[in-house]
C-alpha cells in the first residue's frame, strides 16, 4: 500500500506549503487504503459464478486496482491544474489592487 500511496501523491509540485502537503498525502494515502480494499474485499467473477470460463478473456482486462489508479492519476492532474489556476487567478487579483 505503501508504494500506492507514493504513485497516487505523485511528485512535491513546486510552491506547495506544509498544510497543502499534509493534505495531498493524506488523501494519497486515503485513496491507496480505498483500492487496496475494494481489491482485497470485491469477489472475483469465478468466485460468484463458480466457473472459469472467462479466464481468457479476464486476462486481458486492467485489474480493479490499476483502473482506479489511473482515475486516481487523472484526478490529481485535474486536482493540481484547477489549483495552478486559483493561484494564477490570485496573484492577478493581488498585483491589480
Amino acid at each position: 500500500m505503501g508504494e500506492l500511496t507514493v504513485q497516487i501523491a505523485g511528485p512535491d509540485p513546486t510552491g506547495e506549503t506544509y498544510l497543502e502537503k499534509v493534505g495531498r498525502l493524506n488523501a494519497a494515502r486515503m485513496q491507496a487504503e480505498e483500492i487496496v480494499r475494494a481489491e482485497m474485499l470485491t469477489p472475483q467473477a469465478e468466485d460468484l459464478t463458480g466457473s472459469d470460463q472467462n479466464e481468457d478473456e479476464s486476462e486481458d482486462e486492467p485489474s480493479l486496482m490499476s483502473v482506479h489508479l489511473e482515475a486516481m492519476k487523472e484526478l490529481k492532474v485535474l486536482h493540481r491544474e484547477a489549483m495552478e489556476e486559483l493561484n494564477r487567478q490570485e496573484m492577478e487579483r493581488d498585483l491589480n489592487q
